[in-house]
């Protein structure tokens, strides 16, 4: 369904994004959205598209993706 997106609006993304959600958070794999009927195979594939989804609507909005830097140090004892 990611590949679909990028010709819907952002009030459209919007909407797709909860019913994403809801479905997940009701435990449902399917969801029905305009002429689409998507059964996600997994939660994670179901999360990764939430994720995408919202990252796209963050890029329409004009909100810059967070990066996160991690360093770890050890003095190698």
């Amino acid at each position: 369904m990611s590949d679909d997106i990028s010709g819907l609006t952002t009030s459209e993304k919007k909407e797709l994004l909860n019913k994403l959600e809801k479905a997940r958070f009701s435990g449902a794999a399917r969801v029905k959205f305009r002429d689409y009927d998507v059964e996600y195979k997994s939660d994670s594939e179901m999360v990764q598209a939430i994720r995408d989804l919202k990252q796209s609507i963050d890029a329409a909005d004009g909100k810059r993706s967070r990066s996160v830097i991690r360093t770890n140090f050890s003095n190698g004892l």
